[in-house]
């Protein structure tokens, strides 16, 4: 099954925000509380900043 992103299991991540500076992204999901620029991905190596949407 493929995912919004058209990558096999990839979908939209809940508590992520929009964080307003270069189209990174805040992730709520656990205690680093990562600011995620576009294209990278979180401490935990499993969230990612994808066009400005928080992904997992």
């Amino acid at each position: 099954m493929k995912g919004p992103e058209g990558e096999q299991g990839v979908r939209p991540a809940l508590l992520g925000r929009a964080h307003g500076s270069e189209g990174s992204v805040v992730c709520s999901l656990c205690e680093h509380r990562c600011e995620i620029a576009p294209g990278k991905v979180g401490v935990c190596g499993v969230r990612a900043n994808r066009e400005g949407k928080l992904v997992t």
